[in-house]
């Protein structure tokens, strides 16, 4: 029983430190939950199922055993370290693709025949990375 109110407080914490009413936390976490379904989490009348409980905790940035009141560490460090990775990731990838684009730059003003290829090159260059911005 221990277990069950200790998650029923953190869950109530974890909506509360989001700023979200009943409803709207029951719409982050499942189209299906409802106000009524987080009053009951949040009493301990019930608690959600292992999929709600992961939303939660992704939501909440604390990790599942926190939740679930087996763990009173939150694992929020475990949440920091995914962010910086996925940055770092997403870093080296604008690197290479720096990279490419500037090998690129180099090939095609290193083989074009005239300053018209050229020309004609960085049109569609700039055509294309217009196109580009549309997709993000």
């Amino acid at each position: 029983m221990a277990e069950k109110d200790s998650s029923a407080k953190r869950i109530k914490a974890v909506r509360i430190k989001l700023g979200l009413t009943m409803e709207e936390f029951a719409q982050k976490i499942d189209e299906k939950a409802s106000s009524g379904t987080v009053a009951n989490w949040e009493t301990g009348s019930n608690l959600p199922n292992a999929t709600r409980l992961a939303r939660i905790a992704d939501l909440g940035h604390v990790s599942v055993p926190y939740l679930r009141g087996v763990s009173d560490d939150p694992g929020t460090n475990q949440w920091t370290e995914a962010m910086l990775k996925s940055a770092a990731e997403l870093s080296q990838q604008r690197r290479n693709v720096e990279d490419a684009a500037m090998e690129f730059l180099r090939v095609l003003y290193t083989t074009a025949a005239t300053k018209q290829d050229l020309s004609g090159y960085v049109k569609f260059l700039k055509k294309q990375t217009e196109a580009l911005k549309h997709l993000e």
